[in-house]
């Protein structure tokens, strides 16, 4: 595993904005990396029935110093007590050396059901890649959201609900005028 003070190295001062985006991709290309060693050392008899999904800026490819590492672990026909093993031999040696990893573990149902619940949840659904793992399993996962975001009245509920998400954050604090630090993830 690659020690946590190189892995959060910073980039340089003068970066221009298209190295600074190669930057980020590659720490995003070497947590993939970790992920994959990681996984194919205690899950390649699981790796038909698992697939390691990123999201959130880590999906994007725009993995920031300091920034979470957002994961999905999507399974299909696994018990509880392997899934445990696994988050267990996977996650914790990263949290043990300081990597902040905020992982979910879901069926596909779990991601039907989400689509309809909190925005919070959706939202999180919008922006994935595939990491490692069962490649077809991962394409029911698109296929999901595919049908889900291709109606209409999904994509105007959902734009709808963001639109008053952020006017609420507007209203709480827009009157603020000692603001000194921005929340980035909200603004």
């Amino acid at each position: 595993l690659p020690i946590l003070s190189k892995f959060n190295r910073i980039m340089p001062p003068t970066c221009k904005l298209e190295r600074c985006f190669e930057f980020l991709a590659g720490r995003a290309s070497e947590v993939d990396q970790l992920f994959s060693r990681l996984l194919s050392t205690v899950g390649p008899t699981l790796k038909e029935k698992i697939v390691l999904v990123a999201a959130g800026g880590y999906g994007r490819r725009e993995l920031n110093v300091y920034s979470d590492i957002d994961v999905m672990l999507l399974y299909e026909g696994v018990s509880k007590t392997t899934l445990e093993e696994l988050v267990q031999k996977t996650f914790y040696p990263l949290w043990d050396q300081g990597y902040t990893i905020q992982s979910t573990i879901r069926t596909l149902k779990d991601c039907k059901t989400m689509l309809h619940g909190e925005l919070r949840s959706r939202t999180a659904l919008l922006e994935h890649r595939w990491v490692w793992g069962h490649l077809p399993l991962y394409q029911r996962f698109v296929t999901l959201l595919e049908k889900h975001w291709g109606k209409k009245k999904n994509r105007r509920l959902f734009f709808k609900e963001k639109l008053a998400e952020m006017e609420a954050r507007h209203l709480r604090f827009e009157e603020t005028v000692f603001l000194l630090e921005p929340h980035l993830k909200e603004g």
